[in-house]
């Protein structure tokens, strides 16, 4: 009889969970983020896992559009399987440069830390994917490169400026003719995304730790740091928005 009781509690238990109300807030980084980059750290904390992603050694050469794939089509499957898909890790929010010539992404595993890796062409041929080293040190992940092919933003664990919002953000390095420049602190935001003429638009986070609210916000940039951020005019009422 305690075994039928007990089981009879656990099913309306399932059935109650299963019919909880609709308009639940749901963090949205917690939909997206590995699990192992959900909580939100203080401006000191470093990542509790050093263990990097492993990369491919060896590869085909692979040239053309797309790391030499064939063109994306109506039916999804695996990218470049065995280059950036690999088995046992996650691969996400892949961003290629406006020519095309360099490939942006993040792998991360349960027992690896989060890192920001990139191909690009040299004499013709994509290189094997590694690991982008002004990155280093910190989960990575969520790369942008902007339209103008200048600026590439990342959200990073590296502890911000003092007075800053500190995770999620972003830290954004500047191209030269050297390569990328020493990345410095952009500011708060998720999944930036851009118009054809330059304008970015970013997921707000400011005030989602006190009311669980997020919101889509047009940014004002200056040398490639967020100055002003303005809200879209889209109602609260719908929930929270993110991630343009």
């Amino acid at each position: 009889m305690k075994i039928k009781l007990s089981v009879a509690i656990l099913l309306a238990s399932v059935i109650l969970a299963a019919c909880a109300p609709t308009d639940t807030v749901i963090s949205p980084e917690a939909v997206i983020l590995p699990s192992n980059t959900i909580s939100a750290p203080t401006n000191t904390e470093v990542p509790t896992s050093t263990i990097t992603p492993i990369l491919p050694t060896a590869m085909p050469p692979l040239s053309g559009p797309y790391l030499g794939q064939e063109p994306p089509g109506l039916e999804p499957e695996p990218f470049a399987p065995g280059i950036v898909s690999i088995p046992g890790f996650t691969e996400f929010s892949g961003a290629f440069s406006p020519d095309g010539s360099e490939y942006y992404f993040y792998r991360w595993s349960e027992e690896s830390i989060t890192t920001l890796l990139f191909s690009k062409v040299i004499n013709g041929q994509w290189t094997a994917p590694e690991q982008l080293a002004l990155s280093a040190g910190y989960d990575a992940f969520l790369p942008f490169v902007t339209v103008d092919n200048k600026w590439l933003y990342f959200a990073w664990r590296h502890p911000v400026p003092a007075g800053q919002p500190g995770f999620p953000s972003y830290f954004v390095a500047e191209r030269t003719e050297n390569g990328w420049s020493e990345p410095k602190y952009a500011g708060q935001g998720m999944f930036l995304s851009s118009t054809r003429d330059g304008q970015l638009f970013t997921t707000d986070m400011s005030e989602r730790d006190r009311t669980r609210q997020t919101y889509l916000a047009r940014l004002d940039v200056e040398n490639g740091l967020f100055v002003n951020l303005e809200r879209l005019p889209i109602q609260v009422r719908l929930g929270s928005q993110a991630h343009p």
